[in-house]
């Protein structure tokens, strides 16, 4: 079963105007760029994740080689919710 923030990094990632359509069916430690994810995209995810989660993403991880997958992104905001 996934939890709340699983699901809305999930939602979020199948939301992205542009997105390949089979983003949506990447696991949470599959790499995006195997699904189609650019550096473009990349960025575009990351202001997205930005503005829903209220957090700020440090310009050392703005880089698609550290944060690949769901499951990066979702270990990063959590540590971000430390931080708060």
């Amino acid at each position: 079963m996934l939890d709340d923030r699983e699901q809305k990094l999930r939602m979020l990632l199948a939301q992205l105007p542009g997105g390949p359509p089979r983003l949506k069916n990447a696991d949470m430690d599959a790499d995006l760029r195997s699904y189609g994810m650019d550096s473009l995209l990349f960025i575009h995810f990351a202001v997205v994740l930005e503005e829903h989660f209220s957090i700020e993403v440090s310009p050392e991880f703005l880089d698609i080689d550290k944060l690949y997958s769901l499951q990066k992104w979702r270990e990063y905001i959590d540590s971000q919710d430390l931080v708060c």
